[in-house]
Formats: C-alpha cells, structure tokens, sequence
C-alpha cells in the first residue's frame, strides 16, 4: 500500500508541478500584456499630435453682372462662366429690387465670364465681397482685393480696388444685341487696414 500511496503522492506532485507551471506562464503573459487602455491613450495621443492644420481662408469674391428689369422671365443677355456650354440662371431674388441678372460668387482667384446680349442693353458689372451678416442681419465687412479686370482685353482697373458688399466698384457695357463680351478678373484678400 504503501507503494500505492507514494504513486499517488507522485501523481499529485507532477500535476501540482504542471498547474503551477501553467499559472505562472500565464501570469506573465498577463503581466507583461499591455492592457487596451494603454493603447487607446497612444492611439490618442498620436492621433492629437498628427492632426492637419487648419487650411487658410479662400477668398471669396462676388460679381453681380445686372441691368434694369424688363421681363423676370426672359434674360435680355447670358452669362457663362469657365468655358461652360450652359448659361448660369438669373439670380430670383433680384426683380425685387427692379434688376434681373447673375450672381458670380467663386474662391479661386480669378474668372473668366463671357455674356451674350439678347438685345440692346445696358450691362452693370458691380464687383463686391460675399454678402456676409451677423445675428442681427447686419453686414459684416468681408473685403476682397480686385487686382485686374478685362472687358475684351480692355483693363477696367487702373490699379488695383478693395471692395466689400456695401462698397462695391462699378463698371456699365453698352450692349447690342448679339454681343460676345468677354470678362476676366482676379482678385486677392484685402488688407482691411488699408481697403478703408
């Protein structure tokens, strides 16, 4: 019995031994495992440290290209913007003012626009900066710098012009009826200290 007794007591060693062994394998996997939340805060941290920088501001500029109001309905002449085969649409709101026309409104610093008169008119071309208002709807400057304008080649400009909404610059084509005219214009942002 006795050489049972120390199989058993053998036995129970080897099995003690094994799960001993096991745990403390275990227990170092455990311990030198970084846990996910380690983790998460590199991934954070990295995440805070790579993050783009903010793009600058495009500048916005803003050509109304109008005349009086005849017919809401029916343009007396088109505007066509880059080439476009498509003219752009009237701007809707503009027959409450006693105008029809377009609204140009890009950011990427320069347009070429070409008209086509439908009949004798009197074209505005009026450049300004983005309608821009606060809570209370009231303007806020938003100032552009025009640095060159052509009307068939011809400069408009005689040197460069800081306009905002409000303080636009001015410019009229006599059109007859079947006129190509051809606009570029180039712009910049202002320097608000001097565009005052």
């Amino acid at each position: 019995m006795s050489n049972e007794i120390k199989e058993e007591k053998s036995k129970a060693g080897v099995v003690t031994a094994v799960v001993i062994a096991i745990a403390v394998i275990v227990g170092g996997i455990m311990f030198f495992k970084p846990s996910n939340n380690v983790k998460v805060q590199e991934q954070k941290v990295a995440t805070a440290t790579t993050a783009p920088k903010p793009k600058a501001e495009k500048t916005v500029a803003r050509i109304d290209i109008i005349t009086k109001l005849v017919d809401a309905k029916k343009p007396q002449f088109e505007v066509y913007v880059d080439g476009s085969k498509t003219p752009e649409k009237q701007a809707e709101w503009m027959p409450k003012f006693g105008n029809q026309g377009y609204v140009v409104q890009r950011h990427d610093g320069a347009k070429n626009i070409k008209l086509k008169a439908l009949k004798d008119v009197d074209i505005d071309i009026i450049l300004r900066g983005p309608d821009k208002r606060d809570e209370n709807k009231k303007f806020i400057p938003v100032w552009v710098k025009y640095t060159s304008v052509t009307v068939n080649g011809k400069k408009i400009l005689s040197e460069p012009v800081s306009v905002w909404h409000n303080k636009p610059f001015r410019h009229t084509i006599k059109a007859k009826a079947g006129d190509e005219i051809k606009i570029h214009a180039e712009w910049t942002k202002a320097d608000t200290a001097s565009a005052k």
